[in-house]
């Protein structure tokens, strides 16, 4: 049960986090400041992968369906993906999952390393 308290929880931090400050980088804090506090032993790399996936996607819809995907066919011209802004949106989804994933690891490893070193 906490697995999926933890994604909602690292969703919910996550997208309050980047509506307000947008910065990319900041979903590997976000991250590690979820599986730290809340205590998500299991699965923490699943955690944080699907976590920041959903928030992100949540974020990209939000500010695309607006704007009728102009900087999202915009920005996959600039790499050889010949303007798919579908394979633009998996591409960045995956990377965002690997650093989110990455970053809980270390959450959980840290937490071991405070909180069982006291034994």
């Amino acid at each position: 049960m906490k697995f999926n308290y933890g994604i909602l929880i690292l969703f919910i931090l996550n997208t309050i986090v980047q509506y307000f400050l947008n910065d990319w980088w900041l979903i590997a804090i976000t991250s590690f400041f979820a599986v730290f506090a809340f205590n998500i032993s299991k699965k923490t790399f699943i955690v944080g992968f699907v976590g920041i996936i959903l928030s992100w996607l949540a974020m990209i819809l939000f500010i695309e369906i607006p704007t009728n995907f102009i900087v999202s066919k915009t920005m996959s011209n600039l790499f050889p993906l010949y303007g798919n802004a579908l394979l633009f949106y998996i591409i960045t989804l995956f990377i965002g999952g690997i650093v989110g994933g990455l970053s809980a690891i270390c959450a959980n490893m840290v937490r071991k390393l405070i909180f069982n070193s006291k034994k």
